[in-house]
């Protein structure tokens, strides 16, 4: 019997563990990906001995990640160099006193809610064994399925709780944590996740507020090396088992034959696969890789969407040790809710960075001294922004546009008194 062939189409972290995930089954898979490194918003820069993670720098979900390395015959343990972090993280308000720190277990985090609300230690537990409940039924009957069987949504368990999904399908994250705590250092500690996932918590649906339970529960973890060190072990897996990576192999076209998707074509050069799997951003493979009968969507449609929020990006090199922050830092500003309406819009050609933005602040170095020179610190810091091309964009050394780069000297200035 002849060996079934896939090709994979973007070399970022789902690209990588689908490639070796088919590979393991028996397949004969290659990946294309059209940058020199593979990663995709996962990438990491590496210069004057700094080692910057460029994209995610929080290992949540640990159980999803075990997954997947149990499905590869290994395990998370045997792969990566995994510290829980303690302090989880900690938070700073604008105008609202000190920093709050957040502890790496849920008694001492209830202990810190009793702290600041009367009350809401009882509030976090009832909101956290909410947030478990609604994670446990997406884990075991949405996340790992391809949703080509409808019995996932009929199944009696979730027929049960259909209500309770139906009201957190509808109710925005920020009102449905009020009902649990009413200070608003609080209620921004439950809301926050929301961000992560490029969403606001006034419009978020509240079922997201399953989140918590992963970093309140599960913990937050850091893979010593960098984040980064999670794509070199899935791309090693992956090669362990035969997939050909390709990069700088941009792939242009995704071949039909019959309305089957039967390959893809790179520098003119089709691949011809049995399986053909796109990693790439949605928006992308829609309407730059698919003929126009073979979209979801036309590009009008996609022109009518708001898209989530773009991101200054500063990764700055620190003589010294910086003591005030931990590895992962928020900044909220005090006009939370303006700060969204700022970020959350459609681009019309007249968008600005935020004068006043909350800021996220990530400083490895406080725990791996691997990723910054001796007696340095290495930090990463993000300011959400509005996605519109004309705010700029900046560059290595203050190289970019100027307007852009005098924006970023001025969102460090909360940060500036740490240096």
């Amino acid at each position: 019997m002849n060996q079934k062939t896939a090709v994979v189409v973007g070399g970022g972290i789902a690209g990588l563990a689908t490639a070796a995930l088919l590979a393991k089954a028996g397949m004969k898979v290659d990946l294309f990906e059209a940058r020199a490194g593979i990663g995709g918003r996962a990438d990491v820069w590496e210069q004057d001995g700094f080692r910057f993670d460029m994209g995610p720098s929080w290992y949540l979900m640990p159980d999803a990640f075990e997954q997947f390395f149990k499905l590869m015959g290994t395990s998370a343990d045997k792969e990566l160099n995994l510290q829980r972090l303690n302090p989880a993280y900690h938070t700073r308000n604008e105008g609202l006193g000190d920093a709050i720190l957040m502890p790496d277990n849920v008694e001492g985090v209830k202990e810190m809610f009793e702290s600041i609300e009367t009350g809401a230690s009882k509030g976090l537990e009832r909101y956290l064994k909410s947030a478990e409940d609604a994670y446990e039924l997406s884990i075991k009957h949405f996340l790992y399925t391809n949703f080509q069987d409808a019995r996932s949504f009929v199944h009696p368990e979730v027929l049960k709780k259909l209500g309770r999904f139906l009201k957190l399908l509808v109710k925005p994250l920020y009102s449905f944590s009020g009902e649990y705590v009413k200070d608003e250092r609080l209620k921004k500690m439950l809301n926050f996740p929301a961000v992560f996932l490029g969403a606001s918590p006034y419009d978020t649906p509240s079922m997201y507020h399953l989140m918590t339970h992963v970093d309140m529960n599960q913990g937050v973890f850091y893979p010593q090396g960098g984040l980064h060190t999670v794509i070199e072990a899935i791309a090693k897996l992956a090669k362990e088992h035969g997939v050909q990576i390709h990069t700088s192999s941009p792939v242009t076209k995704i071949l039909h034959e019959n309305d089957k998707a039967v390959g893809v074509e790179v520098a003119g050069i089709n691949h011809i696969a049995d399986v053909v799997v796109a990693s790439a951003d949605l928006h992308h493979v829609e309407t730059k890789l698919l003929d126009r009968k073979h979209q979801t969507y036309p590009s009008s449609w996609w022109d009518k969407k708001v898209p989530g929020p773009s991101a200054m990006l500063l990764y700055l090199g620190v003589k010294g040790k910086i003591d005030q922050l931990d590895h992962h830092t928020l900044l909220y500003t005090k006009d939370w809710s303006k700060n969204f309406k700022e970020v959350f819009k459609k681009a019309d050609g007249k968008s600005a960075i935020p004068s006043s933005a909350s800021l996220y602040i990530c400083n490895p170095s406080k725990t791996d001294s691997s990723v910054a020179p001796e007696g340095y610190e290495n930090l990463f810091v993000l300011v959400p922004i509005v996605a519109d091309t004309v705010i700029g964009s900046g560059g290595i050394n203050g190289a970019g546009d100027a307007d852009f780069e005098k924006e970023a000297d001025r969102a460090t200035d909360p940060i500036a008194p740490c240096f």
